[in-house]
């Protein structure tokens, strides 16, 4: 089996663009995967073994460690106290080895902010390491997302409703963050709007795009950091609501839903790379089937969390170990 990913470095006659195929197999804790009741997580983001996860009924950040083989999560703790009234986070992530960044929304107001996390501390939430506004939109936030680059010197937001930019970028100095702007970002096509979105091993930002379609296909959109287009390819899902390279492989997975077939199964999925007629398009591959999939993250190589279900949300942890492929390898 192959999944996609993308080099680690564009070289004489290896464009950036391309993607390869990477070997991968399932553990059978797939079949029957460790689960916690996480009532209410929320937005996710992991690094280091752990997994951070908003907790929307108190607005708290939490933070839960894997233990045990194969892995589970353990019982989550506060690392950024609920914070009451204010602004509260609808998107996170981790900067560098102890900062916590969300995109928080006050009625209208959207903001940047970002904490130190303390091993056994709860932070504040309000008083931030910094508070960067974004602008102000009434529009829905569900789909605010932020992805972290591998070389942990950048930042992107995306899914901010309008007038706000579709995508934003912002530079990252140690634990500062540089104001986010939509300059020398992807601009959907009219319509569209991205759903997820990651940054690849070789640096290149990777936008899930909703097309406005009855059907509401997703496209994957790779763009440089320069802001221009690499590749574009359906993803053969709808309903997409996260997208993340395992760290160890370099594959991409997806949860959404798969509509052109029976049932409409929705899951996680490893999108593999095919050709056909001599283009490269994508295959979705089921790795999970899961009902009402929310969002993923890899706190660690091989292991991918996720959260899934409607009022109480259970995270999910599946193992996906990689298998190298050997040199010469022929597939394509």
């Amino acid at each position: 089996m192959v999944g996609l990913r993308t080099p680690a470095a564009a070289g004489p006659g290896r464009p950036a663009a391309v993607l390869v195929p990477v070997a991968l197999c399932v553990w059978a804790a797939a079949a029957s995967p460790a689960a916690v009741a996480a009532t209410g997580f929320g937005g996710l983001a992991a690094a280091g073994g752990t997994l951070y996860a908003i907790d929307e009924p108190r607005g708290a950040i939490v933070a839960c460690g894997l233990t045990g083989h194969p892995p589970a999560l353990a019982p989550p703790r506060d690392v950024v106290a609920a914070p009451g009234a204010g602004p509260r986070p609808v998107a996170i992530a981790r900067v560098g080895s102890g900062v916590l960044v969300a995109v928080c929304r006050d009625g209208d107001a959207w903001s940047l902010r970002t904490w130190r996390s303390v091993p056994g501390g709860v932070a504040d939430p309000a008083a931030p390491l910094q508070s960067i506004a974004l602008g102000r939109a009434a529009g829905p936030g569900d789909e605010v997302r932020i992805a972290v680059s591998p070389t942990g010197d950048w930042l992107a937001v995306a899914g901010l409703p309008p007038p706000l930019p579709p995508v934003m970028r912002g530079a990252i100095a140690g634990e500062l963050v540089a104001p986010p702007s939509g300059r020398n970002c992807p601009l959907p096509a009219a319509g569209s709007r991205p759903v997820a979105i990651a940054v690849s091993p070789a640096d290149d930002l990777v936008v899930c795009e909703r097309l406005a379609d009855p059907g509401g296909r997703v496209m994957l959109v790779f763009t440089n950091l320069a802001g221009r287009e690499l590749l574009r390819l359906d993803s053969g899902l709808a309903d997409v609501r996260g997208i993340a390279f395992d760290p160890g492989s370099g594959a991409l997975l997806a949860v959404g839903v798969r509509p052109d077939s029976p049932g409409r199964p929705a899951g996680l999925w490893r999108l593999d790379a095919a050709a056909v007629d001599g283009r490269q398009v994508i295959r979705p591959t089921t790795v999970a089937t899961i009902a009402a999939p929310r969002g993923i993250a890899f706190p660690e190589a091989g292991s991918a969390v996720i959260t899934h279900g409607t009022g109480t949300t259970t995270a999910t942890v599946i193992g996906i170990p990689p298998a190298a492929i050997p040199p010469g390898d022929p597939r394509p």
